[in-house]
């Protein structure tokens, strides 16, 4: 495996109910309402109706889905907390 593929993240919506992302880690959590990744640009979650993976491939960590995607958002890991950048972290420097 490359890993300069295996960092990157990309997502794409297509109009016809396909949707496909890239650089997933894991799946979280799925059901037909809302699918949540562990991606490496941090969590994503997918709020949608009908919703339905298709496929995962955990070696190219690609996954295919159908349904309306209705919002896409992120949250951020606990990088900053591992890199000594949290409010205790500023405080006592």
């Amino acid at each position: 495996m490359d890993n300069e593929n295996i960092t990157k993240h990309s997502v794409t919506l297509l109009g016809n109910g396909n949707s496909s992302f890239s650089g997933v880690k894991k799946v979280d959590e799925f059901n037909s309402g809302k699918i949540i990744l562990d991606t490496y640009k941090g969590t994503l979650e997918i709020d949608g109706n009908d919703l339905f993976i298709e496929r995962y491939d955990t070696d190219r960590q690609v996954m295919e889905m159908t349904g309306e995607v209705l919002g896409l958002k992120y949250s951020q890991t606990n990088n900053k907390k591992d890199k000594g950048t949290g409010l205790m972290a500023r405080l006592f420097r």
